[in-house]
């Protein structure tokens, strides 16, 4: 397993891990469209514009403690 439960990230961690899969840079400007439901019957929508200069950091969300 990859992520345990992720909760409210699971859209930015889908969409950096979906843009770090591809070994070249963005050639163009993209347009997304995310939507998602939540507890409580919440949702949400957003249109996100990702430039060429767009760079999705990896960062480790669980790290081991040092004992």
């Amino acid at each position: 397993m990859k992520y345990g439960n992720l909760n409210a990230a699971s859209i930015p961690a889908t969409l950096c891990d979906t843009i770090n899969s591809h070994e070249f840079p963005l050639q163009k400007t993209l347009k997304i469209v995310l939507g998602s439901f939540g507890a409580g019957l919440s949702w949400a929508n957003a249109l996100i514009s990702l430039d060429t200069n767009f760079i999705c950091k990896k960062v480790q969300i669980y790290q081991k403690e040092k004992k």
